[in-house]
């Protein structure tokens, strides 16, 4: 989970992620929704998915593919 956390020490919810499932390389699915963490939940924001180093990362989304434009 991702929070923000305030001056005056109160926690905001932002973000959440969860490591995908049979995955070869790291994989996280990102949502807005601590309680919905599924690809077709309207909190769905994308997954975040790493080279096999893990020293290199791509966010994906909802979005067009910008090698298909």
């Amino acid at each position: 989970f991702l929070h923000l956390e305030q001056e005056s020490g109160r926690k905001t919810f932002l973000l959440a992620g969860r490591k995908r499932k049979k995955s070869a390389t790291s994989n996280y699915l990102i949502s807005t929704d601590p309680t919905d963490l599924t690809r077709n939940g309207e909190a769905y924001c994308g997954k975040l998915r790493s080279n096999l180093l893990g020293t290199q990362f791509t966010l994906f989304d909802h979005g067009d593919n910008p090698k298909k434009v």
